[in-house]
């Protein structure tokens, strides 16, 4: 689930709710952690 659909759910009103042993998808932020970086030694 994207962040964007998580906020249209309905408000988890227990723990029972959480999805600890589940991790969300870090796939986009580690390509854009990456292309940040790139851009940034680029420019130094």
């Amino acid at each position: 689930m994207h962040m964007s659909e998580a906020w249209m759910q309905p408000p988890i009103q227990n723990d029972d709710g959480m999805n600890l042993g589940q991790a969300y998808s870090r796939e986009r932020s580690v390509a854009a952690r990456a292309a940040c970086i790139k851009a940034m030694k680029s420019s130094l």
